[in-house]
């Protein structure tokens, strides 16, 4: 009962703390694997939304354990699949009581997949202006693409399904289209969702060649193409109609080098 009261005490401080930077639509204690923890969604405002680069909910999980362990992390992770797309699936708040936690959870969400910016609650969190500051500090120590892999899921999926649905039309009809970026902001992303796109509501046949392989690095021009020619004949055989180009027993070793390309080349069924 001490302990829920401890975690209720300090949602209500990050509540008043937070003031107009978030406004918190579920505020609740739970229980996960035996310990309590405190659960805020906040939707963040639109200045702070644009700094994080988030378009949901955002999870603050609270926690005052002096000592800080891996199960924080699993709890995060817990909640956010639970929530199914509700909030932001790979960044999430941590307010706790550990005074070297800061590291460790920044460590313990890299390794599977999330962006935690922790606060250090203390005797008290500080008010609105120094509590920004405060989340500023931690946020611009922290790259907001150091994420996860590409989505493939359509809950994680959020934000640019009109861009996918439009270029899963323009290559069913044999347009040719690229899709350009800087490191992960979500090139195989929208490349997943158009492949699922074209699998689902379209008549064609779908190839996907992802020259980060070594396998397909290494292909020369007419292995390549005949590669191609198998998946295709593959893909026509199978109810989804898609293929991945597969490694060929007769690839040289060449010197060629893709960084990271992803091609997806469709075929009309008819």
């Amino acid at each position: 009962m001490k302990h829920s009261q401890s975690i209720r005490e300090m949602m209500k401080s990050f509540v008043q703390s937070a003031g107009s930077l978030m406004k918190v639509t579920k505020n609740e204690d739970f229980e996960h694997q035996r310990f309590m923890y405190g659960k805020i969604f906040a939707k963040p405002s639109k200045r702070l939304a644009l700094l994080l680069a988030v378009e949901r909910e955002v999870l603050v999980l609270v926690t005052n354990f002096d000592d800080q362990q891996v199960r924080t992390v699993k709890a995060v992770k817990h909640v956010i699949d639970s929530e199914g797309g509700r909030v932001e699936t790979t960044l999430a708040i941590v307010v706790h009581n550990d005074p070297s936690g800061n590291a460790k959870l920044k460590k313990w969400g890299r390794d599977i997949g999330l962006s935690i910016l922790p606060i250090y609650f203390g005797l008290q969190l500080p008010r609105e202006d120094e509590f920004e500051r405060v989340l500023c500090r931690e946020l611009f120590s922290h790259d907001p693409f150091d994420v996860t892999g590409p989505v493939s899921d359509d809950s994680q999926f959020y934000g640019r399904r009109t861009e996918a649905q439009d270029l899963a039309r323009q290559l069913q009809k044999g347009q040719v289209r690229t899709c350009l970026g800087i490191r992960k902001i979500g090139k195989t992303s929208i490349l997943n969702r158009v492949v699922n796109t074209l699998r689902i509501n379209h008549e064609c046949y779908s190839v996907m060649i992802d020259c980060s392989k070594d396998h397909v690095a290494a292909m020369r021009a007419n292995q390549l193409l005949d590669a191609i020619a198998t998946a295709v004949h593959t893909a026509s055989q199978t109810d989804e109609h898609y293929s991945v180009i597969q490694q060929s027993s007769t690839t040289q070793s060449v010197s060629v080098c893709a960084n990271k390309l992803l091609a997806v080349i469709t075929f009309g069924c008819h």
